[in-house]
């Protein structure tokens, strides 16, 4: 299959355009990311199938790319929404394969029974590869939401620990203040006392 032809090549720059040019200018990307985000997803998985279906369809050994935006789907969004993506490879992936086998049985209708092993081969990848799209995304999320929890509770701990640290700055603050203030007060304790023994017409030494 050439890879050098104007379709193909257009089909590339659709995606570069498409991926780094036009959703950065969809209006409220910067609102909304997380929707920008899904429809550039859709946008892989729609151009990576046509894609695949002018390069051999199924039978491409580059069919592992639709699992990309499955990973990618897994990382940043909700695993509900990642499994949804992986639903939507796997789809991907059938409709390539449905196109592979029509094409050689329209191709080969006097060589049908040559053509079994290699369309049993085919419907062994599609489950191979469906297996794959729901690991990734079961995996990848569940490792997504554990380290969304442990960052949680680091941020939990780290609040903690600063108000424990205001908490001794206070209180060591509070504690030298007491100390300073400790001697000038006893001063005026003994002071006092000595006011209090000496009789009523002696006045104390100012020294």
């Amino acid at each position: 299959y050439p890879v050098s032809n104007w379709p193909f090549l257009g089909l590339l720059l659709a995606v570069h355009g498409l991926s780094n040019l036009a959703l950065p200018q969809w209006p409220g990307s910067k609102r909304y990311p997380q929707r920008v985000f899904i429809l550039g997803v859709l946008a892989d998985l729609l151009i990576l199938t046509v894609l695949l279906a002018l390069t051999g369809g199924a039978s491409n050994g580059f069919i592992a790319l639709l699992l990309l935006p499955v990973a990618v789907c897994a990382v940043l969004l909700p695993a509900l929404q990642a499994y949804l993506c992986a639903i939507l490879a796997v789809a991907c992936y059938a409709l390539l394969l449905q196109l592979g086998q029509t094409t050689a049985h329209e191709g080969h209708q006097m060589h049908l029974m040559s053509q079994q092993p290699f369309n049993q081969h085919l419907l062994q990848m599609g489950w191979a590869f469906t297996l794959s799209a729901l690991l990734i995304a079961w995996f990848i999320s569940a490792q997504a939401r554990l380290i969304s929890q442990k960052s949680r509770q680091l941020d939990i701990l780290q609040q903690q620990q600063s108000r424990q640290e205001q908490m001794l700055a206070v209180a060591t603050y509070a504690a030298n203040a007491a100390h300073d203030l400790a001697t000038p007060l006893q001063n005026l304790t003994l002071l006092s006392d000595e006011l209090v023994q000496l009789p009523a017409n002696t006045a104390p030494d100012p020294t």
